[in-house]
C-alpha cells in the first residue's frame, strides 16, 4: 500500500517533456514566420478583421487566426501572444461539437503525461523546468503559455501602471499649483 502511493506521488510530480506545435505554430516565432506558416493551412487564416497590433514597442500584442472554412469549423480561433516580436502564448478555441473535454483531455494525457492539476473544468500540465505549461479548460480550449515571458509581461505591465499611477498624482499636484495662481 505504501508503496502505491509513493508510485502516485512521483508520477504526479511528473512535468511534460513533449515540444509544443499547432499547426506548425510554436512559441518564438514572429508574426511573419507565423503567417507564413499557416499560408497552406486548410484550417486556419489570419483574422485580419481582428488583428491587434502592436502599437508601441514593446508592449505585448496579439495575433488571431480564424477558421478558414465556416462548414469545416473544427478550429474556432486562435490567440498567439506576442512579446516584443516573438509568441509566448498561444489559445486555441476548438469547436466543442467536434471536441468534447474528456476527448482532448485524455489526448493530452497520452501526450503529456500526468498532470500537476486536474478538475472537471480545468486540466494543467508543465514542463519539467516549469517554464512551460499546457492547459485544458471547458469545454475545449487549450492554452500553452512560456511562463518565463508571460511573467516578464506581467513585470512590465505592472511598471507602466505604477508609473501611469504615479504621473497621475503629478499632475494633480500641478494642476493645484495652477488653479491656485
Amino acid at each position: 500500500m505504501k508503496l502505491q502511493i509513493l508510485l502516485l506521488v512521483f508520477l504526479s510530480n511528473i512535468s511534460y517533456t513533449q515540444d509544443f506545435s499547432f499547426l506548425g505554430i510554436n512559441f518564438g516565432m514572429t508574426q511573419e514566420e507565423i503567417i507564413a506558416s499557416i499560408v497552406d493551412s486548410e484550417y486556419i487564416i489570419v483574422a485580419e478583421d481582428v488583428l491587434l497590433k502592436q502599437l508601441i514597442l514593446p508592449t505585448p500584442y496579439t495575433l488571431v487566426l480564424k477558421s478558414k472554412n465556416s462548414n469545416n469549423n473544427l478550429v474556432h480561433k486562435v490567440y498567439i501572444d506576442f512579446n516584443e516580436t516573438l509568441s509566448y502564448q498561444i489559445t486555441i478555441f476548438l469547436n466543442p461539437d467536434y471536441f468534447s473535454f474528456y476527448s482532448l483531455s485524455e489526448k493530452m494525457l497520452d501526450k503529456y503525461g500526468i498532470p500537476q492539476s486536474r478538475n472537471t473544468k480545468k486540466v494543467t500540465w508543465y514542463d519539467t523546468e516549469n517554464i512551460n505549461r499546457a492547459t485544458l479548460e471547458y469545454p475545449a480550449t487549450i492554452k500553452f503559455t512560456d511562463i518565463t515571458i508571460l511573467e516578464a509581461v506581467l513585470r512590465r505591465q505592472n511598471q507602466i501602471l505604477e508609473r501611469g499611477s504615479s504621473e497621475s498624482l503629478d499632475y494633480k499636484k500641478r494642476q493645484f499649483i495652477l488653479d491656485e495662481l
